[in-house]
């Protein structure tokens, strides 16, 4: 899966649900993801820059 992909077909999905969830209930919300390239934990791109751009702090979780 290529960052692009997981940008445009996931992690917009899932920002909007944390982005509701923090609507709902306020805090600290996080997005648990493995070490997938493409969710931008090894090479920064596109998907960190959007999760930077909504504050989406995330946890890392062995592949």
């Amino acid at each position: 899966m290529t960052q692009k992909y997981y940008v445009e077909r996931l992690l917009l999905v899932y920002i909007d649900a944390i982005e509701k969830a923090r609507q709902k209930i306020p805090g600290n919300w996080l997005l648990q993801e493995d070490g997938d390239p493409s969710h931008g934990t090894k090479k920064p791109g596109l998907a960190q820059a959007l999760k930077d751009k909504h504050k989406v702090k995330r946890i890392i979780h062995p592949a």
